[in-house]
């Protein structure tokens, strides 16, 4: 079902309002869709090579942003009515749980991170609005995180076209990899630099 619905997704690379369905799909996936907007930022660029990869970069980052934010007031004001129902139909209990612990530690760290990992982007905004994370806090690290992320994304993709398509969109496996390999260049920029 997930490799379906990343087929459609990228089917809206080829249309004329693909950069509209990337800030829909970058809105929801902060909230409440399931695929992450990397695959449809990467078959957009490849698609549309002449296309600005910080224009796409940045439709994506603020419209998942802005996602993140109906994420956390969701997870902070309608829990009970709707954020538990998400919980649970994407099977996230056990890392909501988990996410509390860490989001107490280190909130600011850990949302940054969490804009890397393959750890779905809704469960950190959902979750830091049901552990009440200060909500500017919440929104800075949303900002440099989800920025981080699809700018790598974005640029990647656009430095390496076609070959970055086939090496990331052919199994979610690739795209768990290439989420690490995120990760690890955000450790080495943010702590060895």
């Amino acid at each position: 079902m997930i490799k379906k619905l990343i087929r459609w997704t990228e089917k809206f690379a080829e249309h004329k309002h693909s950069e509209l369905a990337l800030a829909i799909v970058s809105f929801t996936e902060s909230s409440i869709f399931p695929i992450p907007p990397d695959f449809l930022i990467i078959a957009i660029l490849s698609h549309h090579i002449k296309k600005s990869w910080i224009k796409i970069a940045s439709n994506a980052t603020v419209s998942s942003v802005v996602g993140g934010v109906f994420g956390y007031i969701i997870g902070h004001f309608f829990y009970q009515y709707v954020g538990i129902q998400l919980v649970h139909f994407y099977g996230v209990e056990n890392q909501i749980a988990e996410i509390g612990m860490k989001l107490r530690e280190n909130a600011f760290w850990f949302l940054i991170l969490l804009s890397f990992t393959p750890i779905p982007y809704k469960v950190a905004t959902i979750s830091s609005g049901i552990f009440n994370v200060s909500f500017p806090l919440f929104l800075i690290a949303s900002i440099i995180g989800r920025a981080k992320r699809f700018f790598l994304v974005a640029y990647l993709s656009h430095r390496f076209g076609e070959r970055a398509k086939k090496k990331v969109l052919e199994t979610e496996e690739k795209y768990i990899w290439f989420s690490l390999l995120a990760v690890v260049v955000l450790v080495y920029l943010l702590f060895i630099k």
